[in-house]
């Protein structure tokens, strides 16, 4: 009886030995795996904040046509500086892990406005290019609360 508990016992530890050898392989991959997502979901991030820091610097340095496009919209002529500022609020808040959940809620509503106040005015394609902005920013916002959840 001893030396079957004896066999047992030295089985037991070589099956033990082999798995303590397979899991750190297993969290290797897996750790792998997180951090070319986490290089993907970042890249996706800063492309996001490079649109909204192009989209600040063309609204902050307007052309008279787009300060006349903001007339039409019925807001004062001052407005696009309020919406650069917004939009380089919002690009600055994603580049980093940390912000990047309200610079997604900012570059949300930045969006919905835009598209809200195109589509008042009946150009509804020129509501086209708000709206995509704001699903993929909308996105990027659900990617950084699962992230910041998980954590």
């Amino acid at each position: 009886m001893q030396s079957d508990r004896g066999a047992l016992t030295s089985t037991m530890v070589e099956e033990v030995d082999s798995l303590l050898f397979i899991v750190p392989a297993i969290a290797g991959r897996f750790r792998e795996r997180n951090m070319k997502s986490q290089f993907w979901q970042n890249l996706y991030a800063w492309l996001l904040s490079a649109f909204f820091l192009l989209g600040g610097w063309l609204n902050i340095f307007a052309d008279p046509e787009l300060v006349e496009e903001y007339r039409h919209w019925g807001y004062p002529g001052w407005f696009h500086y309020v919406t650069g500022m917004a939009e380089w609020a919002s690009a600055g808040l994603i580049a980093f892990s940390v912000t990047r959940f309200w610079g997604s809620v900012l570059g949300c509503a930045i969006m919905a406005a835009a598209a809200i106040s195109v589509s008042l005015q009946a150009e509804y394609t020129h509501a086209l290019m708000p709206l995509i902005i704001l699903v993929l920013t909308a996105f990027n916002g659900w990617i950084a609360w699962r992230r910041h959840k998980t954590a």
